[in-house]
């Protein structure tokens, strides 16, 4: 859940304690694409699948496994974000 810092302009994510850096492998750094995703819950988790889809069939090319309120943070840093990305096109 990333975003622009408003100081600074340079990247953040929220959720994330202030001053610790994210630490990943390279293979998971470089990111996946998705053009895809299904999103299931049961009472403790949410899943989200992401999917390359293809006219032949679909790949799972992630998976996401989070609590309730860890999706409602996902959630409010999409939503925001979205927002901040509709106004900036808007100008264009």
């Amino acid at each position: 859940m990333k975003d622009k810092s408003p100081q600074s302009g340079q990247p953040h994510f929220q959720g994330a304690p202030q001053g610790v850096g994210v630490l990943a492998p390279a293979e998971i750094s470089k990111g996946v694409y998705s053009n895809s995703a299904v999103v299931r819950h049961t009472l403790n988790e949410f899943v989200i699948d992401f999917l390359f889809q293809l006219d032949t069939g679909a790949q799972l090319v992630s998976r996401v496994i989070m609590s309730p309120a860890h999706m409602k943070s996902f959630r409010d840093a999409v939503e925001h974000n979205l927002a901040m990305f509709e106004e900036k096109q808007s100008k264009h």
